[in-house]
């Protein structure tokens, strides 16, 4: 794992043990340059410097960092999504934004979809970890998990299957890390990424994280962060 401390401020008016341990994944444009940048990177620097918490931030596996989060007491994963049966186990702050999941194939592919049921009983390869196997296995549909989404573009590229499904926005970006060109077909849901805590953190820290958080969302923090990397977002989503 990748260790970058990235906070650097003390949460010392609530709790000499807030210091916590943000364990993620590469997931541009949300995460990138190995966690130094992105709009949920952004968003977090600036929720952690107003409400005065002292973090570090861990890069791993997708799946590896939900499973650091239910079993350590100060620690979060994000960005999560959040699902009816992951709503127990954490603490959440959020959200953080809203990302959607969509079906992608190879751009030269001949296959015509409308909805999500005309994939029928073809492999989709997902991220391990993803809250998006849930609801496609729950659809009666066959999916192949790997540890990172550059495994399943390059999968989809050697074509062990026809179809990916990934986030809308960063598929484009890991697509063209490995040369392979897609095409979006269709988007089959919408997701709440949020903080997702480990669930016995203190009450007290989650809530004024939401706190602030919201007041982010009121004074036009979010939208800037976001609006700041639309252009990078649109240029690989057109390429």
């Amino acid at each position: 794992m990748l260790k970058i401390v990235m906070f650097l401020f003390l949460f010392s008016s609530i709790s000499s043990r807030a210091d916590l341990t943000i364990y993620t994944s590469e997931l541009p444009p949300y995460v990138m340059n190995n966690g130094e940048s992105g709009i949920a990177v952004d968003i977090l620097n600036e929720l952690f410097l107003r409400s005065k918490i002292k973090a570090e931030l861990l890069l791993t596996p997708n799946a590896r960092a939900i499973h650091q989060a239910q079993i350590s007491l100060s620690s979060c994963a994000f960005p999560i999504q959040r699902s009816q049966k992951r709503e127990s186990e954490f603490s959440w702050i959020g959200p953080i934004f809203i990302s959607q999941s969509a079906i992608f194939t190879l751009e030269n592919s001949k296959v015509d979809i409308t909805v999500l049921d005309d994939v029928g009983q073809a492999v989709i390869g997902v991220l391990l970890g993803s809250s998006d196997i849930t609801y496609l296995k729950n659809r009666g549909l066959q999916v192949e998990e790997a540890h990172n989404e550059i495994l399943n573009a390059r999968k989809l590229r050697s074509k062990r299957f026809k179809y990916w499904a990934s986030d809308s926005l960063a598929a484009p970006f890991l697509a063209g890390r490995t040369g392979v060109s897609i095409r979006k077909k269709i988007i089959f849901r919408k997701s709440l990424r949020a903080l997702a805590c480990n669930k016995n953190l203190d009450p007290k820290i989650v809530k004024v994280m939401n706190d602030v958080l919201t007041r982010m969302y009121k004074d036009g923090t979010i939208e800037r962060i976001r609006n700041k990397y639309l252009k990078t977002v649109a240029y690989h989503s057109n390429k």
